[in-house]
């Protein structure tokens, strides 16, 4: 964390799955740059992406991790802002919705660190917990931010005007997450049952 920076803080919570006595979570703990993606003027590109690409994280830090029955895990992040949560714990799985999502709350322990947290310091994160009864699951990290970046391009010209001058919402995007769907209701016409995780 930067000593002279002063964004608000959040917790990234990323996707994650577990079973009915194993809480599983990983994330990272960031300083919110807020970056408008709206604002295209060239001066507003270049500052987003610098954005992007150089995080401040929030290191060595706190955290409370709270389920949907009040039982709380305390936890910490490390020199990089990442934290991962391993617990054995009983009865998860009644704690799901009716997808087997396993909803519940983050927040930063201490909220006196004099610097603003954003959403009220409430973080929401999820861990699937699979049925028993699954054949298999696709698990990626694959969404729809993935954009052609011209790396082929002659004297590779197209990769940094892509990249410093051209905002994200009017880039060239793969048809990735349509080509994986597809794939997935192909599979799934097998009737084998399965579960994915994004």
């Amino acid at each position: 964390m930067s000593l002279f920076s002063k964004d608000p803080l959040q917790i990234i919570v990323f996707n994650s799955y577990g079973s009915d006595t194993h809480f599983y979570i990983r994330g990272r703990a960031l300083q919110d740059e807020n970056i408008n993606l709206e604002k295209n003027n060239i001066f507003s590109l270049f500052v987003n992406t610098w954005k992007r690409f150089e995080s401040d994280e929030v290191r060595n830090t706190a955290l409370t991790i709270q389920l949907p029955n009040n039982h709380k895990i305390e936890t910490k992040t490390d020199n990089k802002g990442y934290f991962e949560v391993s617990e054995t714990l009983n009865n998860l799985t009644s704690l799901t919705d009716t997808e087997g999502w396993l909803n519940f709350e983050i927040s930063f322990t201490d909220t006196n660190i004099n610097r603003k947290i954003t959403k009220n310091n409430r973080f929401l994160g999820k861990m699937l917990i699979p049925k028993l009864t699954v054949d298999y699951g696709i698990i990626s990290d694959i969404d729809d931010t993935i954009l052609h970046t011209g790396v082929i391009s002659r004297m590779k010209w197209r990769v940094l005007i892509n990249t410093f001058f051209v905002s994200p919402l009017k880039g060239k995007h793969l048809l990735v997450l349509q080509s994986f769907t597809t794939c997935y209701i192909l599979v799934n016409r097998q009737k084998r049952k399965s579960f994915v995780l994004c």
